[in-house]
């Protein structure tokens, strides 16, 4: 990891526990919403991870089937929050050929 990517990173860790820059703490609810930033980078950084090496095992798969349905529950608790329907929480699959093909 580079000196510039660690430096990034803890700025992404302060701001998310509030720091700004000679301002003040974020607000309740502005620092829940950058928590959540934080955690769906987070996310998509696994997402990438497991996309570079397909998981192949039984065990593992079972693994990540639990993690997406407790995931699927951290949504409904946020869709609730958000005051949506759960229709409009779904979303068109990524338009990317190479997930298409592996999801197949």
């Amino acid at each position: 990891m580079s000196v510039r990517q660690l430096r990034h990173e803890i700025v992404v860790a302060r701001r998310a526990g509030g720091e700004r820059r000679g301002r003040p703490t974020l607000a309740s609810p502005a620092r829940a919403l950058s928590l959540l930033g934080t955690a769906l980078q987070v996310i998509r950084d696994a997402i990438g991870r497991l996309r570079e090496q397909p998981v192949a095992d039984a065990a593992t798969r079972s693994e990540l089937q639990q993690k997406l349905a407790d995931l699927g529950e951290l949504i409904a608790e946020v869709n609730h929050l958000a005051g949506e329907t759960p229709s409009a929480v779904i979303r068109a699959v990524p338009e990317d050929e190479a997930w298409r093909e592996q999801s197949a």
